[in-house]
């Protein structure tokens, strides 16, 4: 009787054990981080970006256009304060519609307050969090999970964000952007996109793959002065002398 009653003990006490051990185990495989603390993680890849020059090749294509896509280089600078300016490198080419350039800030963020507020303000419910996949690659989804819903999606490994879906104002209410990044590459402690999808609901797409990079770079205060958009410099600065050398050695 008395190995049987310790049996029995050591067979309950197995059991206790293993259904504590199952309850932990699925408690740890269902835990999904807060947003706050996901951002966070997300502010860090980017924080590391003060200011960005980059020489990029897009591509262009109208929904109502049967013709192929249209390409022309562009050139992009941009500081984490928020400054921004874009300048297309072809005289023969001009945008009829500019595309909102927004989604740009997630990528060089120095806080999470701000980019709280910039997700809040296109329409991100930053208390819906959930698990997802693009493609093979297991993300986060901070936002609804309705498909038309506007949302981010953030890779769980690196915490980049993959997919960025966005309310944007128009004349008759508002409207959704998608952009799709990709082609991440390590630039000193940060991640960048060197490919981005743009879908703009006013009925046209563009494609940006990155040619040369350069990061946490002077820029000069004038090149954010409002001038001409469309003009282009008579004479080449030192920086677009080393962009020019990055690509050549890339080619």
């Amino acid at each position: 009787m008395g190995k049987a009653n310790r049996l029995t003990r050591y067979v309950t006490c197995l059991c206790l054990l293993t259904c504590c051990f199952v309850i932990s185990s699925d408690r740890c495989l269902g835990y999904i981080l807060p947003s706050s603390q996901i951002i966070s993680y997300m502010v860090k890849n980017s924080s590391e970006f003060s200011a960005l020059i980059i020489i990029q090749t897009t591509w262009r294509k109208d929904d109502g256009n049967e013709e192929e896509w249209e390409s022309y280089q562009e050139k992009i600078w941009m500081e984490s304060s928020g400054l921004f300016r874009s300048q297309v490198q072809n005289p023969s080419k001009e945008r009829l519609i500019e595309p909102d350039t927004s989604f740009r800030s997630l990528l060089m963020a120095d806080s999470d307050e701000g980019v709280r507020g910039l997700l809040t303000r296109m329409g991100i419910n930053l208390n819906a969090v959930g698990l997802t996949r693009v493609e093979e690659t297991v993300a986060y989804r901070i936002g609804s999970k309705d498909p038309d819903a506007p949302k981010i999606i953030i890779e769980k490994k690196r915490f980049i964000p993959l997919v960025l879906t966005y309310s944007f104002p128009t004349h008759d209410g508002k409207a959704t952007i998608t952009v799709l990044f990709s082609d991440y590459r390590k630039i000193d402690n940060g991640w960048y996109p060197f490919e981005m999808n743009y879908f703009d609901p006013r009925g046209f797409r563009e494609n940006y793959v990155i040619d040369t990079l350069l990061a946490n770079v002077p820029i000069d205060p004038a090149v954010f002065d409002g001038a001409d958009m469309r003009s282009i410099p008579d004479q080449a600065t030192e920086q677009d002398e080393i962009l020019r050398k990055g690509k050549d050695s890339e080619r």
